[in-house]
């Protein structure tokens, strides 16, 4: 325990330097925000008949003019 006290000042650069490493990785390739940071919704339908295919989805939804929509089937 001695030892470690004795050398504050090298564990400290150490820790110092890792510190700055990491705030410089982030600057340099930010973080991918998913969803729960870059807002959007969430939409989820059921359906009482049959369920209609994707291309008659798709057409109803560029008909609404959304900008981007994702569909995945659950």
């Amino acid at each position: 325990m001695i030892a470690i006290i004795a050398r504050k000042n090298l564990w400290l650069s150490i820790s110092g330097l890792m510190v700055v490493c990491a705030v410089g990785a982030l600057l340099l390739w930010q973080l991918k925000l998913g969803i729960d940071f870059t807002g959007g919704s969430l939409l989820e339908l059921t359906y009482t008949s049959a369920r209609p295919s994707h291309v008659a989805i798709q057409e109803r939804l560029d008909a609404v003019d959304m900008k981007e929509v994702e569909m995945k089937d659950s």
